[in-house]
């Protein structure tokens, strides 16, 4: 160990209150990391449990452990205090109850002093009771190691705004008078963006440093976040830290930012501010006060956010800034409930906000429409709300502000039942049931000598009146054969080039000619390799590719059976992993694979892990308790002479074997599995909370395991089970 009396390279810098229980491994977890050269400054923050105790016996038995008393007047207050007294080169923030990897300071330091830079920031975890997070790997920024960059090369850095996982240059921190505000809550937010828009030089390192316990509780600082004082609190900070970042004078900058404010950070402070109705609890002052807060940053990041943003979150905003506070509240709980259990406000709401938006100023055409879409003409379509007098004549009473947010209806994206609704409103049809549009289905797409040959499946033939194919700068209309409950379509192989073509259908229906785009399938698409070949694309639209090559050798083959053919034929949940086995074409390279959840899309997938076995198939693995109750598809990506291609990977009947009492495992339609945790009946299963508690437990903790030492390790594991 390095003597304390030398100059230490990091001060690291421990505000502490009341986490007495936590604190001790915190300090191990420092301590165990004996280079580079630390000094540990803890300040108490008038704790009245035993976290004083704790530290001074820690000070007593490493002289690099420095304790000092705070007036307990907040976190900030001790962080700034423990800055005034550092002495190393460098300075670090840890919280009294979270983790530090081994190697993480030295990591750091090394990077630092390499290149120059005023600050370094790495990777890090969140771990919670039942599950761990990466947040870094969202952002760009953290894909790999940099050096010497600043905020305006990798604007995703703003995303990242805790003082934790960060060290900085004291003399340069110093130098930029950058101190914590003492508020209720996000006191790091407005230092740390100074820091990012004030750093000449910033490095990235991608190791893991920091380890952050997410502790539920009434004395944890997230249960705090949903209070009155809290909301508000962290709104005046995103005001100041909006003044910042447009004074970087970067557009790229303020995009990023406005998106953190409006869609992420800020949309999660909002809706547990709302869905916990602590708005209710707030003296009227202060309610106006946070209401005018919301005013400020709807009116900021309108003109840029507006467009971009999820319609219903953009909403949600505007009911707030209205201090329509209900109304929020009900839109807010209907977003983030499970798809299964969404209850949306009435399509008439939606019409109203519409117009108030528009009217105000607040809302582009093209966003209004992709709202009154989603919650007006959608529910009609689907019959998922019932028509009422009182919904008949608003509706009627609104058609011309209808005709005027669509009037360019034609390039407006809807499919064929909400266009048909459209049209019904607009013949002020507004109490009537939405009748269904013919029924139509795609069959085949396929090379039929120098031609591509699209059959479909139509109730009424009759009804189809024409096939389009439209690429995003170019249109080719399909001449239309219509047979008994079935429409085909020739168009030269040569008109469609190279590019990616979505399918479109123009139908005769009772209130005019509606479009409906087709799905485009891999089932789909026949095609015999030969210049070019026929697929389908992940969204399902068609795509002409161009061959050569290794493809030659697959000139008399189809492609798609050959290449792309796999089914899971054993589905299990084995100790705590759901593992499914899966039979591989010998033709077939399957070399990657993920769990899909349509509802949720790229958000909601699963990265699994991959085994291939010497009877050429492949064992799929996931831990069990990482999936939320929700139908996942396996989608497998597959090598192929022109390239990856992912594709459903079929469920054998009888696949799913329940053999874990703790886990309840199903197939679901459209060939997916569903996996539900369950307490189990078998006697060698443990029963009870606690036993719950340690099956949750383990997929976070052979994580952590791997880069927090083991001393330290063992002493989280004790707390954690207490």
């Amino acid at each position: 160990m390095k003597e304390a009396a030398l100059a230490p390279d990091v001060s690291v810098i421990v505000p502490a209150h009341n986490v007495g229980a936590w604190i001790g491994q915190t300090l191990q977890s420092i301590l165990v990391q004996t280079d580079p050269a630390l000094e540990v400054i803890v300040v108490d923050d008038a704790s009245t449990d035993d976290t004083l105790e704790v530290v001074t016996q820690a000070a007593a038995h490493d002289a690099r452990v420095r304790v000092v008393t705070a007036s307990g007047r907040g976190g900030a207050q001790a962080r700034d205090l423990g800055v005034e007294l550092a002495t190393g080169e460098f300075i670090a923030f840890a919280d009294g109850d979270d983790l530090i990897p081994a190697g993480a300071y030295a990591a750091m330091l090394e990077s630092a002093r390499s290149s120059g830079s005023d600050m370094v920031v790495g990777s890090f975890f969140k771990f919670f009771p039942t599950r761990t997070w990466h947040p870094t790997l969202r952002w760009p920024a953290f894909d790999r190691p940099r050096r010497r960059i600043t905020l305006l090369d990798q604007p995703s850095l703003i995303n990242n705004r805790a003082c934790w996982n960060r060290l900085f240059r004291r003399e340069w921190w110093l130098a930029e008078a950058i101190t914590f505000p003492t508020v209720p809550r996000s006191n790091d937010i407005v230092p740390m963006t100074k820091a990012l828009t004030r750093a000449s030089a910033i490095d990235v390192v991608t190791d893991f440093v920091y380890l952050y316990r997410d502790r539920p509780g009434s004395g944890s600082m997230t249960a705090k976040s949903v209070s009155g004082r809290g909301f508000e609190s962290y709104l005046s900070q995103e005001v100041e830290c909006r003044a910042l970042i447009e004074a970087v004078g970067a557009p790229e900058v303020q995009d990023e930012y406005d998106n953190l404010l409006v869609d992420k950070d800020g949309w999660v402070h909002l809706s547990k501010f709302l869905r916990n109705e602590e708005w209710r609890a707030v003296d009227p002052a202060a309610l106006e006060r946070i209401r005018s807060a919301i005013v400020e940053i709807v009116a900021a990041t309108a003109p840029r956010r507006l467009p971009r943003s999820r319609a219903d979150v953009r909403w949600t905003w505007a009911l707030a800034a209205e201090g329509r506070w209900e109304e929020a509240t009900q839109l807010a709980g209907a977003i983030d409930a499970p798809a299964d259990r969404r209850v949306w406000p009435a399509p008439e709401v939606w019409l109203q906000q519409a117009k108030r938006l528009l009217a105000n100023g607040e809302g582009t055409p093209s966003f209004i429409r992709q709202s009154l879409i989603a919650h007006l003409l959608d529910p009609i379509a689907t019959k998922a709300v019932a028509p009422t007098a009182d919904r008949a004549m608003l509706l009627a009473s609104e058609v011309e502000f209808l005709r005027e947010v669509f009037a360019d209806v034609e390039r407006v994206a809807m499919n064929g039942a909400q266009h048909q609704v459209l049209l019904m409103l607009l013949q002020g049809e507004t109490g009537r049931v939405a009748p269904a549009i013919p029924r139509l289905s795609l069959l085949s797409i396929k090379r039929v000598e120098d031609g591509v040959q699209i059959a479909l499946a139509a109730a009424n033939p009759a009804s189809v009146l024409a096939i389009r194919l439209l690429a995003p700068h170019a249109e080719h209309e399909v001449r239309v054969v219509r047979e008994s409950e079935r429409v085909s379509g020739m168009i030269p192989l040569a008109s469609l080039g190279t590019s990616t073509w979505k399918v479109i259908c123009a139908i005769q229906t009772e209130y005019g000619v509606v479009e409906q785009q087709l799905a485009v399938r891999l089932e789909h698409v026949v095609s015999r390799l030969a210049e070019r070949m026929l697929t389908a694309t992940e969204d399902r639209q068609l795509r002409v590719r161009t061959l050569g090559g290794e493809a030659a050798a697959y000139t008399e083959e189809l492609l798609l059976p050959a290449q792309l053919s796999a089914e899971t034929v054993r589905a299990e949940v084995l100790g705590r992993d759901l593992r499914l086995t899966v039979r591989v074409a010998p033709s077939a390279r399957l070399v990657a694979a993920r769990l899909w959840n349509e509802a949720t899309g790229n958000a909601g997938s699963r990265a699994v892990s991959l085994r291939h076995q010497s009877d050429g198939s492949v064992i799929v693995a996931r831990t069990a308790h990482d999936l939320p109750d929700r139908s996942w598809t396996v989608l497998g990506m597959f090598e192929t002479p022109v390239g990856r291609v992912e594709v459903p990977i079929a469920l054998q009947r009888g696949a799913v074997v329940s053999t874990n009492p703790s886990y309840r495992i199903r197939a679901v339609s459209g060939g997916a599995i569903r996996v539900s945790p369950t307490r189990g009946d078998a006697t060698s299963t443990p029963k009870g909370p606690a036993a719950a508690g340690r099956s949750r437990r383990t997929g976070w903790k052979a994580r952590l395991k791997r880069i927090v030492p083991t001393s330290v390790w063992r002493t989280a594991r004790a707390a954690l089970r207490r």
